[in-house]
This record gives C-alpha cells, structure tokens and sequence, in this order.
C-alpha cells in the first residue's frame, strides 16, 4: 500500500481480531448468525484500512486507503487518525456517533477542513453510514443507495493471510483492527514479504485417511474441529489438485466414483462461510488394470460363469478339465487358493447356463442327460453342503436350456428351446416350484420360438430374450416383459430386428439387450441397446458385431462380450466397457470371441470363451481382469 505503513515492532503475528472471538475461546452459547456477522464486520474492516492503491479499485469502492489530506486519484478526503482510530471518509458519507476535534490540537492531522467548511471543527470517531451521502459542511442528505454487496480478492490488497474472496455490505457495521493491539508504530512500512502474517480467524486442516478403493472408486472420511468462532459450514474436496465435491458439515466422508488408470491424489479443506483452511494431509495412489489367466485355465469353451456370494466362480461350457484335472463340462474355482475343483462326476455333455440361489444352491443348464452320473435332462441342481447333483423332475426340460433366473421370491425361471417342462407343455420358456416340486408354463401360448437370455428386475418383473416374434400370443420382436402379478406379457416398443443373445439389467431399471440385431425400437443400434421402460436407444456407434454376453458392475460400468473387434469405432477385441457416454477397450482384449461375463463384489472382470490368451497372455479359455491398487 502507498502511504503510510504500520511496521510491528518486535515482527511477529498480527492479530487483527478484536470482538468476543479475541478473548472468550469457550462459549457454552454458539450464536451462529452473530458470529458470522461478526466475520462480515472484520473482513470488511480488513478491505478498508489494507487496501492496495489502485485508482480502478478506488473509484469502485467506498474505502480503499488510510489517507490524509489529497488522495492518489487527487479526490478529497477527510479523515480521523488517532494512537488507536482510523476513519477515512472519502465520500461525504453520513458520520454517527462522533465527537468534535479542535485541528490545531490534533498532531494527527495536518490539514484542516478540506472542504471549506464554514468551521475548523473535525468530526472525530462514530461511524459512517455507507449508503448515505451528505453535504460534508451541512450534513444535509444528498443521496441514498441501496446497500450491496462489494467483493475482491486478496490478491489486490495487502490484507494478511491466505488468498481469498473478501466480501462485504456496504451497510454493514465496520470494525476496524487498532493500530496499537498487537504492535508498536517505528517505521512507515510494513516489512515486505514477512511470512509471519496470518488470517485473524483460521481453520484447523482435517485429517484424511483412505478408506477403501474399490471398484474404481475411492471412499475417503476425515475428521474435523468445529469452533464457535469459526464453525465449519463445509468441507472441499480436492482430486489432483482441482476441486471436484462439496459435502456439507457435518458429513465427514464421501465416494469419488469413475476414477481413471494412472496417479491419483486427493485433499480435504473445511470451509466457514467463505473462509477455507489449509488442505490436509494428501492421500496418493495409482490405479491400473491387467489381464490374468485363472492357472491353466478350460480345456475348450466356456459359455457360461456365474460368482457365488462367498466369491467362488463357476464355470460351465464344452470343457472335460480344468486346471489341468478333471472336470465335465462344469468346474469350481477358489480364488483364495487359486485352485479349480470339479462338481463331482459332472455333466455328460454342454453346460450353457448357470445360476445360484441365495441358499447357495447352484442350477445348471444345458444340453445334457446326466448330471453326476444320475439323469437329469438338460438341468440340473447341485448342492454344495452335500457335493451332490439331483434333477428337477425325472422328466425336466425336452431340449436345451439355455438360461436360467432365479427371482427373490425363489422361484426358478428357465428358457431355451424346449417345448415341454416336467412333462407337461412349456413353451420355450418355464417356471420351477423348489417348495412344490413342479414345473408349470407361463401362459399356455408361452413363446413361440427360442429363449435365450432370462433377467429379473427389482420389481420382480421377468425379461426374456431370443428368436420369437410372440410372447403370450402377442407380437413382441425378439424381447418381452413378464407380469407375474397379472399374468401377462407384454413388449418393449418393436422390439429388436434380430436375435436377442443377452439381457442385463442395471440398478436404475435401465435394460441392455445385446445379440445379433442393428436396430432397436426402429432407431440404428448395432449389437446392443438400451430399454429405459419407455424407449430404446442405441450405446453410441455401437459393437462391430455379435453381442454374447453383457455384466454391469455395481459403479454402473456396462461390459460387454462378443465376436466383435470394435466397439463405439476404436479397436476393442472381443469385449469393452461403455461408462455411459463412450466405449473403452480392456487393455488389447481377447485373441477370440468371448461368450460370458461375470464380475464380484470387488469389481474384478471375469471373462469365458473361446480365446487362448488375455492381454497379448496366455489364458485359456476364461481369465480376469483385475484393478490393481499400488
């Protein structure tokens, strides 16, 4: 600032602060409201005696300097300056609450009336009003504004401590720091560049540990002192360095969701009105994702996999080993232990669908006769306790089974291209009773064709897919909605052009089909599409061709399997993720095609088909694609 500088004497820490804050740091009684207009009095102060000389600020604000007689921009002033007052009025403004000074008793002004003023006397302390301008001799009002808000930064002024918004009322009430609180006057300028300048009020940083990181997300909780002086009205929230979340007090945690490959570092402030405090300590990590192979992997393809609560994967497809040991065509893979284990004797032929109750008990379906040695046509159940296979009826399913959905009320729902189910008619598609025993249809007309894909809602409404054009004898291309409550079928719009191969369905109710169609409620769709529950619409440009297998994971990133090498125009061998806006490959993906997708809790990517190698590896025929946390 030009002019005159204060210079404390010994240099150490001003204090600005001189209202109950000062001295009373324990309070039994917070007054939120008076304390914030406590903070506005003080900033305000702090603007008005600490401002830099500009002339574009000056003529923009109502105080700017301590000044006396002529002002830099060569406007008038009169102005109080005593041991322990300062009172610039540049403006006329309306004074209240003043005293009258002789000037020839006062050292601390040199010029007397600058204004010509019939009188030599110099109104002394009190306030001035900020929106009431009067005749400076009269004190007759000449003009009344609304009051209004007034902001700067500190980076145009010298008010001590860190970089900030300084905002203030031009009707607020001023408190103005006293020259003598906290230092002595023997010099004419402040020290430049001292470090020891700080905020009058400050904020304690918070303290930041990282919870989890999971599923390319981050969770991250701090811990935080709120004071009456300064309460803590938020907290910020910082990924490299750029402020990405608010959260307001007194919520101490947060989950950053779609974090990408590479560096990551995150920091907390806590925030009061328009105060914010140091950062905290600074978390770091590096995120990156990588192909493995699961040991030596299946001896032929893999169609199906599904993941259990306890997170052991099942795999069922054309295989006779796996691991290198036997295991017919359906096989158990222990992750802690990294071993496979078959399911006793097995099938004797293709397992081409798989599903786990919450009892644990799983169910196979496919194209078989037997199951551990026993018949069992076309499906099967196991139960893990007892490590044996039993049928659902000695009649079960007239041909293959090429889906199975289990829905939360236990019911078993099965779908492929048999015709009959324990015997009596079921239309490609079929119920299971485990409490009765029995199979029974839905509906007498069922579909009229193939079901190749089964999912349920959390409405508990079911979703079949394939290659009919009816379902319940009503036109539904290739996809329709089971009502169970009503017993009806209905379709999704026109439907797809083509077969539908896979449905998947997200925790919003949004509904993904893929297979082998282009377009999807009449719109282009190449591959895959989204249902909403009203329209269909396509995932950008798109898969180059064949859908096999779609799994969401629980951050909503959509995979997708199949026989296609590009996916939204960029390469992406056989399988990519969409994040809800664009298409992203795995690494270089697959060497072929890949026929089923299953993630666990953890977010790691499980993928089977008939591919030898996983990231430019060697897998055979399944492997994971794992997020790794350094």
């Amino acid at each position: 600032m030009s002019g005159i500088r204060y210079n404390p004497i010994p240099p150490r820490v001003w204090s600005r602060v001189q209202n109950r804050c000062s001295t009373d740091t324990a309070s039994s009684t917070v007054d939120y409201a008076r304390i914030d207009y406590e903070r506005q009095m003080l900033l305000k102060g702090n603007i008005l005696q600490y401002k830099k000389n500009s002339s574009n600020l000056t003529k923009n604000q109502r105080y700017t300097q301590i000044a006396k007689g002529m002002w830099t921009n060569r406007t008038k002033t009169w102005a109080t300056q005593s041991e322990t007052y300062t009172n610039p009025n540049n403006s006329s403004l309306l004074r209240v609450n003043n005293t009258i000074l002789d000037p020839s008793n006062n050292t601390f002004s040199s010029r007397s009336n600058p204004f010509n003023c019939p009188t030599t006397e110099i109104p002394d302390g009190g306030n001035l009003v900020c929106n009431v301008v009067v005749d400076p001799c009269t004190q007759e009002v000449i003009k009344r504004s609304v009051s209004q808000q007034l902001c700067n930064p500190t980076t145009d002024s010298d008010v001590p401590g860190q970089i900030q918004e300084l905002c203030w009322n031009d009707g607020t009430q001023t408190w103005y720091p006293r020259q003598r609180y906290t230092m002595g006057n023997s010099g004419t300028s402040w020290p430049e560049g001292y470090k020891g300048f700080v905020s009058a009020f400050t904020l304690d940083p918070p303290v930041l540990t990282l919870d989890s990181i999971n599923c390319n997300s981050v969770t991250l909780s701090w811990t935080a002192t709120s004071n009456d002086c300064m309460p803590i009205s938020s907290f910020n929230i910082y990924e490299n360095g750029i402020l990405v979340a608010n959260v307001l007090y007194p919520i101490l945690t947060i989950t950053i969701n779609n974090l990408s490959d590479g560096n990551d570092s995150f920091y907390v402030t806590s925030v009061s009105n328009i105060i914010e405090s140091d950062k905290s300590n600074i978390i770091t990590f590096n995120i990156s994702n990588d192909w493995f192979a699961l040991t030596s992997g299946l001896s032929d393809m893999c169609y199906s996999i599904a993941i259990a609560s306890n997170g052991d994967l099942y795999a069922g497809g054309i295989f006779t080993t796996a691991g290198g040991n036997s295991a017919y065509y359906i096989a158990k893979w222990d992750g802690t232990t990294s071993t496979w284990s078959n399911l006793g004797s097995g099938l004797n032929s293709t397992c081409d669908s798989i599903a786990i109750a919450s009892n644990g008990d799983l169910y196979a379906g496919g194209f078989f006769t037997t199951a551990g040695g026993n018949p069992a046509k076309n499906i099967a159940k196991w139960d893990g306790t007892t490590s044996a296979w039993s049928s659902l009826t000695a009649d079960g399913l007239s041909n293959t089974c090429y889906s199975i959905a289990i829905a939360s009320n236990g019911y078993l729902y099965a779908g492929g291209n048999f015709t009959t189910a324990g015997g009596n008619s079921a239309y490609y598609i079929a119920k299971w009773d485990g409490t009765t025993s029995t199979w029974s249809s839905l509906t007498a007309d069922g579909l009229n064709n193939t079901c190749n894909s089964i999912a349920i809602d959390s409405n508990g409404y079911l979703y079949a897919g394939g290659d009919f054009t009816e379902a319940g004898g009503n036109p539904a291309s290739k996809i329709a909605k089971w009502d169970g409550t009503t017993s009806t079928w209905s379709n999704l719009g026109s439907g797809l052009t083509s077969k539908c191969r896979t449905i998947a369905i997200a925790s919003n109710g949004d509904l993904y089909a893929g297979g082998d169609f282009t377009t999807a409620g009449g719109i282009p769709a190449k591959y895959i599409a989204k249902w909403d529950g009203t329209t269909w619409s396509n995932l950008g440009s798109g898969l180059s061709g064949i859908c096999y297998s779609i799994a969401i994971a629980s951050n909503g990133d959509l995979y997708a399997g199949g026989d296609f090498s590009e996916a939204g125009g960029n390469s992406a061998k056989y399988i990519a993720k969409w994040n809800g806006t664009s298409w992203n490959s795995l690494g270089s993906g697959l060497s072929d095609s890949c026929r089923a997708i299953a993630i666990d809790s953890n977010c790691n990517l499980y993928a089977g088909g008939l591919f030898s190698e996983a990231g430019g590896n060697s897998a055979s025929k399944i492997a994971a694609y794992k997020t790794i946390i350094s």
